[in-house]
């Protein structure tokens, strides 16, 4: 009877499999770990993960075979006649980096079978090399991307339960191929781009004990991409926007919620130190009768103000719930989220640039501005893309990489906005801050960078 060694699961999978039975061992393949099941086992263990076999390959141990798994939908890799050819570009593949046969393996065993064509390896540090191409052949660059700078993407520590360095840094994706993202938290760890592959995240740095293991996982989530037909695509496409749409609609209503809670805490704090106020007036006019006349009036103004106070908080809950409600209603706003009760995300539409000494108009993209409601300063972050300005990354002509503005007084009304809860003309202000040309500052020179609406 033949064994099967499997890599990559995760914990969650390995206790379901447990749950429903199906018997397994650890084990260790050339300096990578998984587990052994027998042949019997193997359909009830599928059945569990909703899994299918995509790819089976020989082990140099007798009688184990290694398989690569991919959802149940996903049609097994056809057999091959003769492997294609696999060059390895050495040019920055140095003693920092992992040995490079490793990585050739991986590529031979996962994704060989499913491109069907001649593949390139890449190390870091080729250059205009890392550009995408399209000639046939199969490129993979490591720690590398298409066209953004190091530093410039998001770090995860965890990515398939197995740790990244937090010392090194990472490529951000182009937002132009396929993203292949890490199950924790969606950060992008890879990208294709026709038959390009970049590998973002620092998987071949020399100190990095798991990065085979995710350069592997990541071979495993590209294959089964690659493999999906457009049929299959689209459905998957379709599920996933399902998924998000009811995750982004719970998350509005609850940041509603939150919202109105924030505002209503505010104001019972004043409420609150009415009412102290009162009681203090209370002590002092049982306890002195030489200030009686002062300390009765301070009592009767005080209990007015808290009266006041009162009818004034019952009416306050409709009108922040009315001013939340103005925010989604206007144009360019297409949702409103609430992070640790404190900081207001507004995620907008594609924002647009007009070049005043043209007409052209130019498309910035998508924006997620971050409001503090407690007060400090406000960041817009570009979620279509960041380009190389008048400083690097820029997220618009007069965005800088950190999402602050470089206009100082386009965000001097800010402060008193937010602490008169003119919170819907405080949006309307920050929605404008991205597309604030001046023409005669050193920024409007670099408007053309970004693409191109209308001519005018």
């Amino acid at each position: 009877m033949r064994n099967f060694f499997i890599s990559g699961l995760r914990s969650n999978s390995l206790e379901a499999i447990r749950q429903a039975g199906v018997a397994y061992s650890d084990f260790d393949s050339d300096g990578t770990r998984g587990i052994l099941i027998e042949e019997s086992s193997l359909p009830l263990m599928l059945q569990t993960l909703n899994m299918s076999v995509f790819q089976e390959d020989t082990t140099r141990f007798d009688g184990v075979f290694s398989l690569v798994l991919a959802p149940a939908n996903v049609q097994p890799v056809p057999p091959r006649d003769s492997p294609a050819d696999l060059n390895v570009q050495n040019d920055g593949w140095s003693e920092t980096l992992s040995d490079v046969r490793v990585f050739i393996r991986a590529l031979e065993i996962i994704l060989l079978p499913v491109v069907q064509k001649k593949v390139v390896l890449y190390g870091f540090g080729n250059g205009d090399k890392r550009r995408p191409q399209s000639d046939g052949v199969f490129r993979v660059f490591m720690w590398a991307g298409a066209r953004s700078e190091r530093g410039s993407g998001d770090y995860s520590g965890v990515v398939w339960d197995l740790s990244i360095p937090s010392s090194q840094v990472w490529f951000a994706p182009s937002g132009d191929g396929i993203t292949i993202r890490a199950p924790e938290n969606g950060a992008a760890i890879a990208e294709i781009l026709g038959d390009n592959l970049y590998i973002l995240a620092p998987v071949a740095y020399y100190t990095f004990g798991d990065g085979p293991k995710i350069f592997r996982r990541i071979l495993e989530e590209v294959a089964a991409e690659l493999s999906l037909s457009p049929e299959q695509r689209a459905e998957r496409d379709r599920q996933r926007v399902e998924v998000e749409k009811e995750k982004v609609a719970r998350e509005h209503v609850q940041t509603r919620v939150a919202y109105i809670e924030l505002c209503k805490q505010r104001l019972s704090k004043v409420v609150e130190e009415a009412r102290q106020r009162v009681a203090k007036s209370e002590g002092v006019l049982e306890e002195t009768q030489t200030s009686i006349v002062s300390t009765h009036r301070e009592l009767a103004g005080s209990r007015k103000k808290l009266e006041q106070l009162r009818q004034i908080k019952e009416a306050e809950d409709q009108r922040f719930a009315q001013e939340f409600d103005r925010i989604c209603a206007i144009p360019q706003v297409e949702d409103v989220l609430m992070r640790n009760g404190r900081i207001m995300q507004i995620m907008t539409s594609v924002l647009t640039c007009t070049d005043p000494s043209t007409g052209k108009i130019y498309e910035l993209g998508k924006f997620r501005i971050e409001i503090p409601v407690n007060g400090g300063n406000i960041h817009w972050f570009n979620l279509t893309r960041q380009i190389d300005g008048l400083e690097v990354g820029m997220h618009s002509p007069v965005v800088d990489a950190n999402g602050c503005t470089i206009l100082i007084n386009a965000i001097q009304a800010f402060p008193e906005l937010i602490a008169n809860y003119e919170i819907a003309t405080a949006v309307q202000l920050a929605l404008q801050v991205p597309g604030s040309i001046d023409p005669g500052e050193e920024h409007a020179k670099h408007l053309d960078k970004w693409p191109l609406v209308s001519a005018a």
